[in-house]
């Protein structure tokens, strides 16, 4: 697992017109940049990357977030692997925890909250009524 400090680090040393720009041509419009969007087709740009907010923004199909979301969308990744992509891209090293996680724990108790459910749901006459 990829430690927090480290994803809060990356994101704030990237450039998201650099990482956009990777991928599609940006050009200058003002104080931010447009294209034609990657996610649906169109012939007038309605895609706009913002360089001080740092995030981006489809005016025709409504896609918008950071620079981590959009190598997630573009490329069809999980959010680890984008992470990952955007750190390969820049030679940065992230930091990974050990052992397990809080999500693994608590996958672990839904699921045995789930097989007592099904054990259980015969035992109820309402249940098996409705």
């Amino acid at each position: 697992m990829i430690d927090n400090t480290s994803i809060e680090s990356l994101k704030a040393s990237i450039d998201i017109v650099d990482v956009i720009g990777h991928y599609i041509e940006l050009k200058k419009t003002g104080a931010n940049y447009k294209a034609c969007c990657p996610f649906h087709g169109e012939k007038t740009p309605s895609f706009v990357v913002s360089p001080s907010k740092q995030i981006y923004h489809c005016f025709g199909c409504g896609a918008g977030g950071d620079s981590i979301k959009f190598v997630m969308e573009f490329e069809k990744l999980s959010y680890p692997d984008a992470i990952e992509k955007v750190a390969s891209m820049y030679n940065f090293s992230l930091a990974y925890t050990q052992g397990s996680s809080d999500y693994s724990d608590t996958k672990r108790v839904l699921e045995a909250m789930e097989k007592w459910y099904i054990k259980n749901l015969d035992r109820n006459p309402t249940a098996t009524k409705y």
